[in-house]
Formats: structure tokens, C-alpha cells, sequence
């Protein structure tokens, strides 16, 4: 095979180990190799650059941790919210909305920091704004609806039962 040849065939594996969520190139020669090559080869590097966009994939970053890709909105390997939503339980879900609700809170803690340069440092994040039994707690009180209506409760029915949320007072 010529030079070209070569290349292509080399990107193809390199796509191939990147879509491999097991596959490291601390723990994989080959990928290793490529890797240097797609950072030291501009040819190498425009073919596999060209794969990519081809397959409708994005390559985000890559170094010596891997290649990072994402799949564009119209990919085969675009992942859509209906293949995040039909393979978790109710509680699985209940469990990544809170975990999203944290993030959220914790990136935009009041109005005014909608508003406010993403330059501006946050305040530091701590498990007890999450947990804490406050009227204005929203994740504690999701968190407690859930648990609620997972022991067949009405969200609105108050009980002295411990909902497993939280902090035990």
C-alpha cells in the first residue's frame, strides 16, 4: 500500500479505538501510536480529521488521554435523548435529574448569576445546600416527592416517616 493508503487504513483503526469506551492508550500500544502520529503527521491528521466529519462525528479534543468525539445531530452515533430516557428505570431518572438540578443550582445560584459574566468565580458548592431541609430547597424537596410517591404517598400527604433523603435530624 502507498502512503495514502496507509493513512486512511490507520484513521479508520484510530476511529475505530476512539467510538471504544474501554479502549486507553495506556493500556493500548497501537492507540498510543496513533495518537503520536495523528499529533506529529499533518497528512494522517487531515485524513482522520476528514473520517470524522464524514461519519458526521465531532473530534472535541485529543491528546494523550485519547481522541474525545461527539456525534453531530444527524450521526448514527449521535446519542438523542430518547436512547438517554427508554434505558433508565424511573429511579435511574429521578436520580440524573437531581444530579442536573445540583449542577444547575450550583452553577446559577440566585437570579442575578444568570446574569453575570461567565468569568465571575462561584461560590464553592457543598452537599449540605443540597441535602439540607430548607422550604426553598428544591432538590430536597424533589427528593422527598420521589421518595413519597415511591412508597405510594401523595406528594402533598406530610408523614413523620423518614424519606431517606437527606441529612437525619
Amino acid at each position: 500500500m502507498n502512503e495514502l493508503a496507509n493513512n486512511a487504513y490507520s484513521a479508520g483503526i484510530l476511529l475505530r479505538l476512539a467510538l471504544n469506551p474501554k479502549a486507553t492508550p495506556y493500556q493500548d500500544k497501537e492507540y498510543a501510536n496513533l495518537l503520536h502520529e495523528l499529533n506529529t503527521n499533518p497528512s494522517f491528521r487531515i485524513i482522520f480529521e476528514n473520517l470524522a466529519e464524514g461519519l458526521e462525528l465531532e473530534i472535541l479534543d485529543y491528546g494523550n488521554h485519547g481522541v474525545v468525539l461527539a456525534g453531530k445531530e444527524k450521526s448514527p452515533f449521535a446519542y438523542r435523548m430518547v436512547d438517554y430516557r427508554g434505558k433508565l428505570s424511573v429511579e435511574d431518572r429521578v436520580c440524573h435529574g437531581l444530579v442536573q438540578l445540583a449542577i444547575a443550582c450550583y452553577c446559577y445560584p440566585t437570579v442575578e448569576a444568570l446574569d453575570q459574566d461567565d468569568e465571575v468565580l462561584r461560590p464553592r458548592f457543598s452537599t449540605d445546600q443540597v441535602v439540607e431541609d430548607e422550604p426553598d430547597n428544591v432538590p430536597y424537596r424533589t427528593c422527598q416527592a420521589a421518595r413519597r410517591r415511591g412508597r405510594g404517598l401523595s406528594l402533598y400527604q406530610r408523614g413523620s416517616a423518614d424519606t431517606g433523603c437527606g441529612p437525619s435530624k
